[in-house]
Order: structure tokens, then C-alpha cells, then sequence
């Protein structure tokens, strides 16, 4: 076992990677220290905190008729399927569209599966909510918080929850 982490260390870019995740460690050890000390990891906090949501729901809603980018469609009949493009205005699709030197591309371009309206994703959302309080016996969303227990499914159940016999 040791004798493969040696010969692993061997290699030049191993040892840079070991070097590179050492001198990160040591500075966030010492960052962190540094601004637990003056008080301020509450800040840091807050700021992922804020931001999670933001992604989360640019994450759920990216792909649909709503946001901005073009729709088009790849592949061949039958089996073509419709896409979302998004580009930077910094891109190398969107400096050629507009005529520009592709010099100095900083921005990427992107393509997601097209969801369709964002009404029918907060509908799915809606279902999926109304179902699991059906479940409980919920009629509103705190008496569904009240109600709820969560319990842990051992490999036991989980193996007879599955579907046997069949084989």
C-alpha cells in the first residue's frame, strides 16, 4: 500500500497536484482562523446561504420557453430533439453572429434539453408536494412540516421493498 503511494508520487504532475493541494490547505487553514478571530465566518454564511436559492431555481427553470436564448433542434427525424442556445455576448457564436473578430473569446456557449413552459415544471413541483402530503394526510404545508417523520429504511427494507420473486 505504501510502496503504491510512493511510486505514485514519483510522477511530476502528482507531485505538483500534492504540492498545489498542500499550500491550499495550509492558506485556508489559516484564512479560516483569521476570520472565525475577527468575527466575520457569519458573513460567509449568509452569502452561500443567499446564493443556494438563486441557483437552485436558475438550475430548475434553465431549458425553458421563457428564459432568453433561441430554441433549435438537433438530430435527425424521429429522433430530433429541441435545445435551448445560450451564449455570452462575449462568445465565439455570438461575436461571429454579429460580425466580429472572434479575437479576445471570453465567453462559452451552451446548450440544454428544452423543457417547454415553466408553468408545466411548477405544476410537476405542485404534484409532487400534493402527493407527499396525501401520504401523511396533510391538508396545508405546516400541518404536512407536523405531521411528517422520517424514519431510517435499513438495507433490510429497502431490499424488500424491491420487486422479488421474479427472477
Amino acid at each position: 500500500m505504501i510502496s503504491s503511494l510512493f511510486y505514485f508520487l514519483e510522477d511530476a504532475v502528482a507531485q505538483k497536484v500534492v504540492f498545489g493541494v498542500a499550500v491550499i490547505g495550509f492558506i485556508s487553514g489559516v484564512v479560516g482562523v483569521f476570520s472565525f478571530l475577527r468575527k466575520k465566518t457569519l458573513v460567509a454564511d449568509a452569502i452561500s446561504h443567499a446564493v443556494l436559492p438563486g441557483v437552485c431555481v436558475g438550475f430548475l427553470f434553465a431549458g425553458t420557453k421563457e428564459t432568453p436564448g433561441s430554441i433549435a433542434k438537433m438530430g435527425q427525424w424521429p429522433n430530433e430533439q429541441l435545445y435551448k442556445k445560450y451564449q455570452g455576448s462575449a462568445s465565439i457564436a455570438s461575436k461571429t453572429a454579429r460580425g466580429e473578430e472572434t479575437k479576445n473569446v471570453e465567453g462559452t456557449s451552451k446548450i440544454t434539453p428544452y423543457k417547454g413552459k415553466v408553468i408545466r415544471i411548477v405544476n410537476d413541483i405542485e404534484d409532487g408536494l400534493k402527493s407527499a402530503m396525501s401520504y401523511v394526510g396533510a391538508d396545508t404545508i405546516p400541518h404536512f412540516q407536523n405531521q411528517s417523520v422520517f424514519c431510517r429504511v435499513t438495507q433490510a427494507g429497502q431490499l424488500e421493498a424491491k420487486p422479488h420473486g421474479l427472477y
